[in-house]
């Protein structure tokens, strides 16, 4: 009687299956092909950011120090908003999203100057302002 019951839950989960799938139009690749997406070229651009991110990583101390020398520009990539709560002395707000290589030049035209950058992953000392 068990195996009957399990026999006839399997045709009806079939049925329904395949009657569901006679809705679905069937797409001839999958993922579907869309030229306005490069995904490889996306994933290959963030791996040499990330590349390059590893090697100019500074210690606070350093930021610090750094920051000082005349020339020195310091960029708070955070929101306005927490831009406004606090940042650092002298720091110039650029959300991250809005960060792009046309506005880093038109903000900054001296290709030489140093760009300190800092965000929310910098500070834990203050929940409202640098959230964790």
């Amino acid at each position: 009687m068990k195996s009957r019951f399990h026999i006839l839950t399997c045709c009806v989960a079939m049925y329904c299956v395949s009657s569901a799938a006679a809705e679905i139009q069937v797409l001839d690749t999958y993922p579907p092909v869309n030229p306005a997406i490069d995904m490889q070229g996306y994933l290959a651009v963030a791996m040499q950011a990330a590349d390059h991110r590893a090697t100019h990583r500074l210690s606070e101390k350093d930021f610090l120090r750094l920051s000082r020398d005349p020339g020195t520009i310091v960029l708070d990539a955070r929101s306005r908003e927490k831009y406004d709560l606090l940042h650092v002395k002298g720091a110039v707000n650029l959300s991250f999203s809005d960060i792009t290589v046309a506005k880093l030049a038109e903000m900054f035209p001296d290709k030489d100057a140093r760009i300190l950058i800092y965000c929310n992953n910098n500070f834990s000392n203050n929940q409202e302002a640098f959230p964790t």
